[in-house]
């Protein structure tokens, strides 16, 4: 592989890498943020359920 494609290959990595991460922390957050707003109207069992998804999101 050429020098230039190398570098062009590694640009697209870390930006599709940033991306993602970004997506990851949106789903996070909405999930631990929904969670709250479940409790808050008695919804426990959907709370329970989106805190689980949102800690599982971010560990995995």
């Amino acid at each position: 592989m050429n020098p230039a494609a190398a570098g062009l290959r590694r640009i697209m990595t870390a930006t599709t890498s940033l991306r993602l991460e970004a997506v990851l922390l949106a789903v996070t957050a909405a999930a631990l943020a929904g969670g709250g707003i479940a409790w808050l109207v008695g919804a426990h069992g959907l709370s329970d359920f989106l805190w689980a998804l949102g800690t599982v999101r971010r560990i995995v």
